[in-house]
């Protein structure tokens, strides 16, 4: 995504959360860290929109809130606010954070028991000691301000003026 400079893979295999973080985490890309995707920001939440189905992200409850447990964020308390209307509802056994677009129309979050199965997205990119990959390119273009020169014209009427559908040789 151009707003994170990270990569994402979404995977259609269906796994239990602790599979899906096992999986990310073994992957990289261009010398970049796999992990869980973390639903951060709007564009990332709007990628998902985008997908079809069910995925894990990354984030957990523990007794003080919920932390994403992955990637870069790993640790921190979870501050984006994609929870559907009704989520989280501390339900027991769903620590486990989905994105959910088979329920919901948002592609909301819902707090879901980690050995149900879904799909996941993994993210790369923002690890601590990784060198940033650039999605960004500039180029420079130096337009030819030279004007054409017309070298022979043919189908001409009488007074100048050319023939429609007559052809113009350069």
């Amino acid at each position: 995504l151009y707003d994170t400079q990270h990569f994402y893979e979404p995977v259609s295999t269906l796994v239990t959360n602790s599979a899906a973080i096992a999986a990310a985490e073994a992957k990289t890309l261009a010398g970049l860290q796999g992990y869980l995707m973390t639903d951060v920001i709007q564009a990332e939440h709007s990628y998902l929109l985008g997908t079809s189905g069910n995925y894990w992200v990354s984030g957990f409850e523990y007794s003080d809130g919920f932390k994403y447990n992955t990637g870069p964020n790993a640790g921190n308390a979870v501050t984006a606010s994609f929870w559907n209307a009704a989520e989280p509802n501390a339900a027991t056994n769903e620590p486990c954070i989905v994105s959910i677009d088979e329920s919901y129309s948002n592609y909301g979050w819902a707090d879901y028991g980690c050995s149900a199965t879904f799909k996941y997205v993994i993210e790369y990119g923002g690890m601590v000691g990784e060198a940033p990959r650039s999605m960004i390119a500039n180029s420079t273009m130096s337009p030819d301000l030279e004007a054409p020169r017309v070298s022979a014209i043919a189908a001409l009427t009488e007074d100048g003026f050319y023939i429609a559908d007559d052809v113009i040789r350069v």
